[in-house]
């Protein structure tokens, strides 16, 4: 087990712990904020069960809010107390314990429900990867959404605290912290992800409280255009 999974278990097992722990309880309204950038595009709009995918779940606020809103939510993690965490908030919820930079073993594409996502989303968990890491993950998501789909997610900013001061380099940045590594993306880095795959709906630099402390980022949000014959 490398460093950074002890150190989220740690959080993740406090917080199961102690049911006020604000890792557990505190609200984040940042899917319900996307929707009015969406314009109608949200795949809410349609039949319900429509099926999402939450990277990165952590405690299980995102996949509590797609679970209310009618979706057939996987949602997926590498800390076994997130899973835990988040199966107790979230029971109706398909849970796995993976890691983002493996999603052909633990999400193969073209198996039964393991690709043709209406919406895939990530909240703060696509800012820990090396730069080819981080390409390999975007091409992986795009390649598991359907046509027409949904990508919302978000990542730390250059300016957030901790950045290195060079907002150009993929290099990930060790807290003195918490010692876990971290990315910190401009717009040009995110272009550079996206790959020019998706249609742009929304890009934005906020900044938000979270935790009590104040964190510059990126809320993006895409879609996956319908494929074309000719």
């Amino acid at each position: 087990m490398n460093p950074p999974v002890e150190i989220w278990n740690r959080r993740y097992n406090a917080a199961i712990l102690s049911p006020g722990n604000a890792r557990a309880k505190e609200a984040d309204p940042w899917l319900a904020r996307w929707l009015e950038d969406a314009s109608g595009a949200f795949p809410g709009a349609g039949a319900p069960p429509l099926r999402a995918l939450d990277l990165g779940c952590g405690a299980g606020r995102d996949t509590a809010y797609l679970l209310a809103r009618g979706y057939a939510v996987t949602a997926l993690d590498f800390s076994a107390g997130a899973i835990a965490l988040s199966s107790r908030r979230n029971p109706a919820a398909r849970h796995l314990l993976a890691d983002l930079r493996d999603l052909d073993r633990h999400l193969p594409a073209g198996a039964p429900d393991n690709d043709d996502w209406h919406l895939v989303v990530a909240s703060l968990s696509l800012h820990y990867f090396t730069r080819e890491e981080t390409l390999a993950i975007f091409a992986a998501i795009h390649a598991r959404l359907r046509p027409g789909g949904l990508f919302a997610f978000r990542v730390n900013a250059f300016d957030e605290r901790g950045a290195p001061p060079d907002p150009t380099s993929w290099a990930p940045v060790t807290s003195v912290e918490d010692g876990v590594p971290r990315q910190y993306f401009t717009e040009d880095k995110i272009l550079t992800a996206l790959a020019g795959r998706y249609s742009i709906i929304s890009l934005r630099k906020l900044a938000i409280i979270r935790h009590g402390s104040e964190k510059s980022l990126y809320e993006v949000i895409v879609l996956k255009p319908e494929e074309t014959t000719s």
